[in-house]
């Protein structure tokens, strides 16, 4: 239910809902955490910023369950164009994960191709 009312606040009140979006990825409740990067991506505002607030969840040096990393992961793929230079270092982390999900390296794999064009080819193969 959040997630879809996060999604309808980011249609209905586009950049005006932004600072709701960074302060849910504050929150310590996962469920939140996840809407707060799908509605940034909703209104197009996957900035550096925010690319740099995802860093430590994609990093594992903050607890995030793997829905969350899943989310944070699928978002880079819709980062600004200022945003990719940091975006490309995180997703080429995360397919160097061990730990790393199946859904996870995949939505890397795709959002690193986005983000970098074809140079993601040698990363990926």
């Amino acid at each position: 239910m959040r997630t879809t009312a996060t999604s309808a606040l980011g249609r209905l009140w586009a950049d005006a809902a932004q600072p709701l979006f960074h302060e849910m990825l504050a929150e310590a409740d996962d469920v939140v955490r996840i809407a707060a990067p799908v509605g940034l991506r909703t209104i197009g505002a996957v900035d550096e910023g925010v690319v740099r607030r995802l860093a430590p969840i994609l990093a594992r040096a903050e607890p995030a369950g793997p829905e969350l990393r899943f989310a944070a992961v699928t978002v880079l793929d819709g980062a600004a164009a200022g945003a990719r230079p940091a975006a490309a270092p995180l997703l080429v982390q995360v397919l160097r994960d061990p730990n790393a999900d199946e859904a996870t390296l995949l939505a890397a794999a795709r959002a690193l191709l986005v983000v970098v064009g074809r140079e993601a080819k040698s990363v990926i193969l």
